[in-house]
């Protein structure tokens, strides 16, 4: 299921936005949106994981 969601965006970014999706062969917006939200939360997903480690290295629960 899909839904819908609404942003508000500074009017200068948007146009930049749009021309660079245009430039890299997006169709549409709504893909080139979707795919910056994949990309964004994969780097949070990451990010997380990166910091639980360094806490559990930092308190020596992974030591061998």
């Amino acid at each position: 299921m899909v839904k819908r969601i609404i942003a508000s965006l500074d009017e200068d970014f948007l146009k930049d936005f749009d021309e660079l999706i245009k430039k890299n062969g997006y169709v549409t917006r709504n893909s080139a949106v979707q795919e910056a939200l994949r990309d964004f939360t994969n780097k949070l997903s990451e990010r997380t994981i990166l910091k639980v480690k360094a806490e559990k290295d930092a308190t020596g629960k992974n030591a061998a």
